[in-house]
C-alpha cells in the first residue's frame, strides 16, 4: 500500500492488510490476519519522562509492540512502544478510530475499544474488555476479565470481573443511577402530545448530576435538575392517583419523577404481607409476578400523574416482555423499582422497569400498557 512505513525487523504474519499511511516502528510484530485501517502509527515511544537537575529526562523506550492474530485497528490510532518488554493487543481485540494505547499496555482476548478511548501505561485489561467511546483508564491498573466501561468514564482504580462502571471517576452503574438527577417533576395534560409524541426534556449530563463534592442533588427547584425526595409521592397520594387497595397496593412512596419519561419507587417488602402465607411456608419468597406487578404499578402512577381525569381511568397490562428475575426477594427487603419510558402513545405505553435491592438487580421486564376508560375497559387485558 501506498506510504505504508515499516521499521527495521517487523514482523506482518500471512493475510493481514495494511492500510495507506500507516507507520510501523522497528521490532514490531503482527500477528495473521490482522487489518490497520489508515494513518494509524503503531510501536512510537511511549510517553515518559523522569525529572533531572530541573529538566525533563526522555527515558528510553526500548520495548516494543506485538499485535496477535485477528486484530482490527481503526484509522489513525497510536499504539506505544514498551519501555522494556512489550506493549501487547490481544487475540480477536477489535479497536476503533482514534484510540491512545500507551506503553506496557496489556489488552485481553477479544477486547473492544471503542472511539475516543484511551488506557495509560502499565495498565492490564483481561479478556473481552469493552471500553466505550471516549472513555479512559488510568497508568497501573488491572480491568478485569469482561469488565464494561461506560462512555465519557473515567477508571482510576481496579476492577473485578465483570464489572460495569460509568461516570467520572467511574463507579458501579447502579450506584451511579441511584445517584444520577434528572430534570424536575412537571405535569403533563396527559400520557402524550398532540400526535402521539412528547417533547423531550434536555437530560443533564452524568458530571451535571452530582452536587458539589459529589454528592446527590438537593430538593426543591434546582435549575432543572431532579432530586430524590423521600416524600415526593407518600402513599396517601398514591392512593389519589391508582385504584388500587390493600392487599394489591404494591407501591409505597415514589421519590423521583420526570413527567412522561422515568419514575422511581419503594415498596418495602415485610413478613406481613398476605402472599407470604402460602409462597412458600417456611421459607418466604416474594412471587415473582408480583414484583413485576408492582413494577407496573410503578409505572401507572408515572402515567397517570398527569391525567386529569384519572379517576375515570384504567391502566391494563397489554403484555410483558424479557422478564428476568435475577435474585430472591423476602422479608425485610426494600425494593427500589427504576421504571423508564421507552415509547409513548395517547393511550399506551412500552416501559422498561428494573427493581434493586440493596443496589442489586432482583428483577427487570419490559411492559407494555395501555389507558382505558374504567367503566369500559378491555375485559381481556389485566389491570395494572
Amino acid at each position: 500500500m501506498p506510504g505504508v512505513v515499516l521499521g527495521d525487523d517487523v514482523e506482518v504474519g500471512e493475510d493481514s492488510l495494511i492500510h495507506p499511511g500507516v507507520v510501523v516502528y522497528s521490532r514490531s510484530s503482527l500477528g495473521a490476519r490482522v487489518i490497520v485501517h489508515a494513518g494509524s502509527v503503531i510501536g512510537s515511544d511511549g510517553f515518559g519522562y523522569a525529572e533531572q537537575g530541573g529538566a525533563r529526562a526522555k527515558i528510553p523506550q526500548v520495548g516494543n509492540v506485538v499485535v496477535e492474530d485477528d486484530v482490527e485497528i481503526g484509522a489513525c490510532v497510536t499504539i506505544d512502544r514498551a519501555t522494556f518488554g512489550s506493549t501487547v493487543v490481544g487475540r480477536g481485540t477489535k479497536i476503533d478510530n482514534l484510540v491512545q494505547i500507551g506503553h506496557n499496555v496489556t489488552i485481553g482476548e477479544g477486547s473492544i475499544l471503542v472511539a475516543q478511548s484511551g488506557i495509560a501505561g502499565s495498565t492490564r485489561l483481561g479478556r473481552a474488555v469493552v471500553l466505550a467511546g471516549q472513555s479512559g483508564a488510568a497508568g497501573h491498573l488491572t480491568l478485569g476479565d469482561g469488565s464494561i466501561i461506560g462512555a465519557k468514564s473515567a477508571v482510576l482504580q481496579d476492577l473485578a470481573p465483570g464489572s460495569f462502571v460509568v461516570g467520572h471517576p467511574a463507579v458501579d452503574h447502579h450506584e451511579w443511577k441511584r445517584s444520577s438527577c434528572g430534570p424536575s417533576p412537571v405535569s403533563s395534560a396527559g400520557w402524550g402530545r398532540p400526535g402521539g409524541r412528547l417533547r423531550r426534556h434536555a437530560r443533564a449530563s452524568p458530571r451535571a448530576r452530582r452536587g458539589p463534592g459529589g454528592r446527590r442533588c438537593a430538593g426543591g427547584d434546582n435549575g432543572g435538575e431532579m432530586s430524590e425526595q423521600t416524600d415526593l409521592l407518600d402513599i396517601r397520594k398514591i392512593l389519589g392517583i391508582l385504584p388500587h387497595r390493600y392487599p394489591f397496593l404494591l407501591v409505597d412512596r415514589i421519590v423521583a419523577m420526570e413527567a412522561g419519561r422515568r419514575v422511581v419507587g419503594i415498596k418495602n417488602v415485610t413478613f406481613n404481607e398476605p402472599f407470604f402465607q402460602g409462597h412458600f411456608p417456611g421459607n418466604p419468597v416474594m412471587p415473582g409476578v408480583l414484583i413485576v406487578e408492582a413494577m407496573a404499578q410503578v409505572g401507572a402512577v408515572l402515567l397517570l400523574q398527569g391525567v386529569p381525569d384519572r379517576e375515570h381511568k384504567l391502566v391494563y397490562f397489554a403484555g410483558i416482555d424479557r422478564a428476568r428475575f435475577r435474585r430472591p426477594v423476602t422479608p425485610g427487603d426494600q425494593i427500589r423499582f427504576e421504571v423508564e419510558v421507552l415509547k409513548l402513545r395517547s393511550r399506551s405505553a412500552r416501559l422498561r422497569g428494573e427493581a434493586f435491592v440493596d443496589g442489586v438487580l432482583v428483577a427487570e421486564a419490559e411492559l407494555f400498557s395501555s389507558m382505558v376508560d374504567r367503566d369500559g375497559g378491555d375485559s381481556g387485558r389485566g389491570a395494572e
